[in-house]
């Protein structure tokens, strides 16, 4: 079993004496979170125990207004101490296990789906997309401009298109091949929404720009 800090042990411990858990293992640890294989009176499951970069409240909210629809179910929620139950995917297939044709049609049913009405509480992605061009400039310049200045040049825009329309959408915020996971009730489901009001098509097409620059900056050079 992972080793927990002690905060997060009793988070886990807390969350497995209200919710009835049996903890049998971790899963592939997020970039911001610890993912814990757990069992509900025999129903599989997954417990989530979030760090502070990571806003448990945020996808909670995402998660209760999909209601499974296109995403994993949300069972329970701690937002006090950043603990979600959720329904367990099999975290060793993902999008990226599918032809590239195929892969492309489900992610893009999955953004229509998720398209649906967003929750107030959620924070309008234009305050964040009016941050994005001044940060992927700085972080092309530090390691010697690895990326084509014209991509660059590109999501910079979009990011100064997404800033000026914000739209009332609920969106998934960070929709790649890695978060769309095989499921048992349904073929492909999403996971960790990063979750933003925006304008859908034009934030998850953005979005991909975006990430697509980021990435290929954390890389030290674009992909061949």
């Amino acid at each position: 079993m992972v080793q927990l800090s002690p905060h997060l042990a009793a988070v886990v411990e807390l969350a497995c004496e209200r919710w009835e858990l049996t903890l049998s293992g971790e899963a592939p640890r997020g970039d911001w979170s610890t993912i814990l294989v757990a069992s509900r009176r025999g129903v599989p499951c997954v417990l989530k125990t979030a760090g502070p970069e990571h806003n448990a409240i945020d996808e909670a909210i995402a998660l209760e207004a999909w209601n499974g629809n296109g995403a994993a179910r949300l069972l329970e929620a701690d937002r006090e101490h950043g603990a979600l139950l959720l329904e367990r995917l099999d975290s060793d297939r993902t999008l990226r296990t599918a032809e590239l044709a195929t892969a492309a049609e489900i992610a893009g049913s999955l953004i229509r789906e998720l398209a649906v009405p967003a929750p107030a509480e959620l924070p309008l992605l234009t305050d964040i997309a009016s941050q994005k061009p001044g940060i992927l400039r700085r972080r092309q310049g530090a390691p010697g401009e690895p990326v084509p200045g014209r991509w660059i040049d590109i999501a910079c825009g979009l990011a100064c298109d997404l800033a000026t329309d914000p739209g009332n959408q609920l969106v998934h915020g960070d929709l790649h091949y890695d978060n769309i996971l095989a499921g048992s009730r349904r073929p492909w489901l999403a996971i960790d929404p990063k979750p933003r009001r925006a304008r859908s098509g034009l934030a998850q097409g953005t979005g991909g720009v975006l990430s697509a620059a980021r990435d290929s900056i954390a890389a030290d050079g674009p992909p061949g």
